[in-house]
This record gives structure tokens, sequence and C-alpha cells, in this order.
């Protein structure tokens, strides 16, 4: 039963027997109300299916609730069976089939443990999303909140420049997707200035396929100035792709206006090289000088 037996409740055999003076508020009031988030209480059938019949149905979606439902209750044999369910279920190098079912089951448990406040397992699965994070597609942990999100970017091995660029698209990617679009008028978005830093804290090389994004949301946010620096190397080294369309166009738009301007006598204003109100005056000028550096470098190795 629930207060007997080997596979018994501790909270309950406390509860029905009163065993010393438990000190349970419930024992005292002699009623028991037990408030239950919808994955523990669609798990609640497998707890009572364990301690009346020694059964456990168990599944990546209830484990971390049967695992908080087993502390909860002070049941020691159910979170010893979820305890060895889990470990199972973390284990696998990246790439290996136990691995591809650890990456997949990591994020749903990471979100499962921080609801229960699990945080020892939530620290754990953290550790294995990190593992896998590089190795798997752009927005893999996606559907997990900011901080969670924040916490598998920290646990990342991020020691080299490729390890650092393959980050900064995962980055990029999970702001992208939980960010508003820009000129949006509503809440403030999800992921502040504070946490877009922390999410970019490691990076020391940004991806050229991710470098336009992440500056336009530091910029966006006002702030990030670190990662304004990396985006503008990266963007610099890129000149040919991406700066330099866009100074030929500015340059085709300020040449339109001056011949206009040559039949009213006004010369226009003066011309701002990525387009006015695209890029602050010191952001513009970062970017031209790394991209006049690798030019200068890529016209020499030409002429050697």
């Amino acid at each position: 039963t629930l207060a007997t037996g080997v596979r018994r409740s501790e909270y309950f055999a406390r509860l029905f027997t009163g065993a010393g003076t438990s000190g349970l508020v419930e024992n005292v009031q002699g009623s028991s109300t037990i408030p239950l988030e919808p994955s523990a209480a669609n798990a609640f059938p497998a707890f009572l299916d364990f301690v009346y019949k020694g059964e456990l149905t168990i599944s990546d979606a209830s484990a971390m609730a049967l695992r908080h439902l087993a502390e909860y209750f002070f049941n020691r044999p159910l979170y010893d069976q979820v305890t060895t369910y889990l470990q199972s279920a973390l284990k696998g190098a990246p790439g290996s089939e136990a691995g591809k079912r650890a990456a997949s089951s990591a994020p749903l448990f990471l979100a499962e443990a921080h609801l229960y406040a699990l945080d020892k397992a939530a620290g754990v699965c953290a550790k294995v999303c990190a593992t896998h994070l590089l190795t798997r597609d752009l927005g893999y942990c996606g559907d997990l909140a900011p901080p969670l999100y924040l916490r598998v970017v920290e646990a990342v091995e991020c020691t080299s420049p490729e390890q650092s660029i393959a980050l900064s698209d995962h980055v990029a990617a999970f702001v992208n997707a939980h960010s508003p679009p820009l000129g949006f008028l509503g809440p403030l978005p999800l992921i502040d200035v504070t946490m877009l830093e922390s999410l970019t804290a490691k990076l020391t090389a940004v991806s050229a396929d991710s470098a336009l994004d992440l500056l336009g949301h530091a910029l966006a946010r006002k702030g990030a100035q670190r990662l304004q620096s990396e985006c503008a190397k990266t963007i610099g080294a890129k000149w040919e792709g991406g700066l330099l369309p866009t100074i030929v166009s500015s340059l085709t738009i300020v040449s339109s206006l001056k011949d206009q301007g040559s039949a009213s006598g006004d010369q226009g204003s003066e011309w701002t090289p990525l387009g006015a109100g695209t890029y602050p005056a010191g952001l513009q000028f970062s970017l031209l000088s790394h991209a006049l550096v690798h030019a200068s470098t890529e016209l020499k190795d030409l002429r050697s």
C-alpha cells in the first residue's frame, strides 16, 4: 500500500499513521491537498502502479516528473529506478546511436528538471546538451527558455576559433527565433542586451553567415560592444561579398542625388558609405577599416 511495504511512500506513511510526531501539516489538519504540474499529474498513475504493483511504466516524457514525485513523496525505490533510467538515457558519445538518443532526450529532461527545481539533474542535462550542441543542426535546444539555453551555452567547450564559429551560428539561430522583428512595438524581447552579452561571451570568432544577424541584434539592443567588434572583424574580412555591394549601391544613390541637386544648386547631404541610419559612424569606420586591411592583404598576395 501507499504507507506500508517495500515500495511505500514515507510521506503517506507519516500522513496515515502519524508515526512519531511527523510534523506534517496535513497530519495535523487531517487532510491533504497536493498541487501537481501537468506532467506530474500525468505521471501519478505510474507512481501508484509502482507503489501498489511494483511495475514501473516510464518514458522520456514522464521521467523527470516521476523523479519529482519520488522526492516529493519520499519514495527511495522509485527514485533509484528513475535515476537508473535517466543515467542510461543520457549516456552516449556524439555520433553514436546512444549519443543520438541522449542528444534527443536531454533538452526535454533539462526543461522538466528546471520546472521541478531539480537543479543537480538540470546541471547534468545541460552538460549533455552542451556536449552535443555543436554537432547538431541549428535549432537544437531551440525550444528552451533563454536562461536554460544560456546554461547549455555556458557548458559548451569553446577553446578554438572553429568551435567559436560553430557556436556563433547556433546562438544566432536561437536569438533570431526568440527576437521580434525590427520595429516591432510590443513587450520587451525575451533576450535583452544582458542575455545577448551572456550568450555570446565565449565567442572569440563569429561565423560569416551569422555576423550580420548578431550585429543587428547588438545594435537593436544598443549594447554588446565586444560582440559588435567581433562581428565587424568578420564582416570586414568578407568585404567583397558584403560591404562592397552596399558601398557601390550607396555611391550610386549619392551620385544620383548630386545630379538632381546640381540643377537646383543643392549639393546634397554628406555621404554615409553604408547608408544613413544603418550603422553608427564609429562602427562604419571599424567595418571599413577591417575591410581595407583584408583587401590590402589580398592585393599583396595577388602581386606576389
